[in-house]
């Protein structure tokens, strides 16, 4: 059982419900051992949504270990739990970590909600999400300072948007207003015929976001450089209309770079921005967050670029421990085999490893017949391994350089655009100045079939 499933079955026990078993589950959640009542307030809104302050947290938390306190009532609780004593955090933990180990609470895991199919982003609510500090918690401090510039990088479907949402959702915690555009699901191909139109979507729906009514008509001219009535509208129709920071959140900004005839222009634009925010007072109030698999497919001068300025974080593989964790989450009972069989095959590729999750967790099929079939048409990786062939296929420059990746087991030097591209599309690692299938899933599949 896991230590999740564990809390749940302790707050069921000793009848914990509503904010305080939100409260309790979230506190000793075993990520947030070294966090401070602050912290674990910020959690508490950020990713339950509740309404809470410091002191109606520890105003609750007096309830809670009231709950476990020794006395006649209650002659099974913590035996050296007392409210008014200090370390009560580490005895009522010590206390919980031993009545586990011993078996005392039952091990009948309590039902999650069914995970969702993960082509989509984690919601902010979601038990199956992992949060990586090591990379969270640098954006979280980045995107409440004055003017930053935050750039989230990794391969596709690694987890960006999740990322996104955490970051907005911590900002919000703070006081900001925050706007949320993915340039592929939310923006029309006509968005992208001109610099003009992409400018005047951007501008229409952040203002919408902050319920603002859109004024373009008043600053905008169609025969002056949009790029300058962009920037005047931002800053005289919505920065000067709210009083509190704008975390702008762009997500998969990648779709630009196809457009050439405008890529340059609007990337510069966003440089100008994080320029304009480290000297004037009133662009202070913008955040800028970016997120994209590769800046390769374009080559902007450094003091244009926004990609050589701010906070850069590359999102990475889980660890074993972060898929122990997963498969904790989704009651799978796994043991460290289990781990170590799957990971042999999809390493820490979090969408292989998910989707992996999502089938045994439905018990559709087993771990046996899911690893037997990994590379067949009926697997369950079919349709995205087929993507990525087909994805090649189109483009015979990436299909040559990854057939030359297959063929070595000590990994081969590329032209850096072809090796961040393959990088971008989460088929290889780059590990110094060598270049190998990023895992076993996409040797064994691409090798029989470039």
């Amino acid at each position: 059982m896991s230590w999740k499933s564990f809390l749940r079955d302790i707050a069921d026990r000793y009848g914990l419900s509503g904010t305080e078993r939100d409260i309790f589950i979230e506190r000793f959640n075993e990520y947030n051992f070294e966090k401070n009542e602050t912290e674990i307030t910020a959690d508490l809104q950020r990713n339950l949504r509740i309404n809470i302050d410091e002191a109606a947290y520890k105003k609750q938390l007096r309830g809670i270990y009231n709950r476990f306190i020794q006395n006649q009532e209650n002659p099974e609780g913590c035996p050296d739990l007392d409210y008014k004593g200090p370390n009560k955090y580490k005895k009522l933990l010590a206390w919980l970590e031993a009545k586990y180990e011993q078996g005392s609470v039952s091990e009948t895991p309590q039902p999650l909600p069914k995970p969702n199919y993960p082509n989509i982003a984690e919601p902010l609510n979601s038990p199956f999400y992992i949060e990586r500090l090591a990379i969270a918690k640098p954006i979280y401090q980045q995107v409440l300072q004055p003017g930053g510039l935050i750039r989230i990088k990794a391969a596709n479907q690694f987890g960006k948007t999740s990322l996104l949402l955490r970051v907005l959702g911590h900002a919000a915690t703070k006081g900001c207003q925050t706007v949320q555009l993915n340039f592929w699901s939310d923006a029309k191909t006509n968005d992208f015929e001109t610099l003009d139109k992409l400018l005047r979507w951007l501008c229409v729906n952040i203002s919408r976001q902050l319920h603002l009514k859109p004024k373009l008509d008043a600053d905008w001219n169609e025969n002056v450089d949009s790029k300058t009535y962009c920037t005047v509208y931002l800053q005289n129709h919505v920065l000067s209309a709210i009083n509190s920071p704008l975390v702008l959140g762009l997500d998969e900004i990648d779709r630009v770079f196809y457009h050439r005839q405008i890529a340059d222009d609007f990337l510069s634009l966003l440089r100008e921005w994080y320029e304009q925010s480290q000297q004037l007072p009133i662009w202070k109030k913008l955040r800028l967050v970016l997120t994209y698999s590769t800046e390769l497919y374009i080559s902007l001068d450094k003091q244009k670029s926004p990609f050589a300025v701010g906070l850069e974080i590359k999102i990475t593989e889980f660890t074993v421990k972060e898929v122990q964790t997963l498969a904790d989450l989704h009651n799978l009972c796994w043991k460290p085999k289990e781990v170590k069989q799957l990971m042999t095959i999809v390493g820490g590729h979090p969408y292989l490893v998910r989707l992996a999750f999502y089938h045994l967790t439905r018990q559709k099929i087993n771990l046996d017949q899911l690893l037997s079939e990994t590379t067949s048409r009926t697997g369950i990786y079919s349709e995205h391994l087929k993507y990525l062939l087909d994805y090649l296929d189109d483009r015979p420059e990436l299909r040559t350089a990854m057939r030359k990746v297959l063929k070595s087991d000590k990994g081969v030097q590329l032209d850096i655009t072809r090796a961040n591209k393959l990088e971008a599309l989460g088929l290889v690692k780059i590990q110094g100045s060598k270049v190998i299938p990023s895992c076993q899933l996409y040797r064994d599949y691409f090798r029989d079939r470039l």
